[in-house]
């Protein structure tokens, strides 16, 4: 506190952290009336399709490391977009993280119940195992919501990926795509955060004409087309 007993913003990373929950932010709060609804037709692509993420390419350094990866967290999992390429391209446990349940009720009935035994849904960071240290950190169409824009109390963008790495270590993989339309957020993200991007990728596209990432397997994941800039790290690589 300062002398007009105002509280400071220059707490300790982990001070902060403490005392925020996550909860559902932007456009995920509001009421699902079926899976369909969940997937949202911002979220497809121009034909209805719901295709997972392309994290293997040439441009990614760390294709192997995906797919040796052994324990996978996905940060705003919602209906599971990216779960067929974890369960077909590796043998990797799948978790996910999401607290808003209006949407993850709907994840069973999107999926295919066979990979149940290899998925874990937990509302919060705190649902998560002790004892395990995750090897692949996804984050698609998550971030871009929710910035720094939180109001207090409720976790930003440095306090959810701050709360994650407790629970990987300095070999693990991070894949970020995150528009930066709402807000001017990166940047300050990957200072706070202590980041140092091996790939960031800015394709400078909009929802009209969309952008072009240098990546061959990529495609357009929505019907708005490409604007979101890709962002992939390694922990322990400064």
């Amino acid at each position: 506190m300062d002398k007009n007993g105002i509280m400071s913003t220059n707490l300790l990373m982990d001070e902060t952290i403490s005392f925020k929950e996550l909860v559902p932010y932007g456009v995920s709060v509001c009421k699902y009336l079926d899976a369909q609804d969940a997937l949202g037709h911002t979220y497809t692509t121009k034909d209805g399709g719901f295709p997972p993420t392309p994290f293997i390419s040439d441009i990614n350094p760390y294709n192997q490391d995906i797919l040796d990866a052994k324990f996978v967290l996905e940060i705003g999992c919602g209906v599971g977009r990216n779960l067929p390429f974890i369960m077909e391209h590796t043998n990797a446990q799948y978790y996910g993280v999401d607290p808003t349940e209006e949407m993850t009720q709907y994840f069973w009935e999107v999926q295919d119940k066979k990979w149940q035994d290899r998925v874990t849904i937990c509302k919060s960071f705190n649902d998560l195992p002790e004892d395990i240290k995750f090897d692949f950190v996804i984050v698609v169409f998550v971030f871009q919501h929710i910035g720094f824009r939180p109001k207090y109390g409720q976790m930003n963008v440095v306090d959810i990926t701050l709360e994650a790495m407790k629970y990987t270590c300095d070999e693990t993989v991070w894949f970020v795509l995150e528009h930066e339309r709402e807000e001017m957020w990166q940047e300050e993200w990957l200072q706070q955060c202590n980041i140092t991007p091996a790939v960031y990728y800015k394709p400078n596209g909009d929802h009209t004409d969309g952008g072009t990432i240098p990546y061959p397997e990529f495609e357009i994941m929505t019907h708005r087309g490409n604007d979101n800039n890709l962002i992939i790290f390694k922990e322990g690589e400064k």
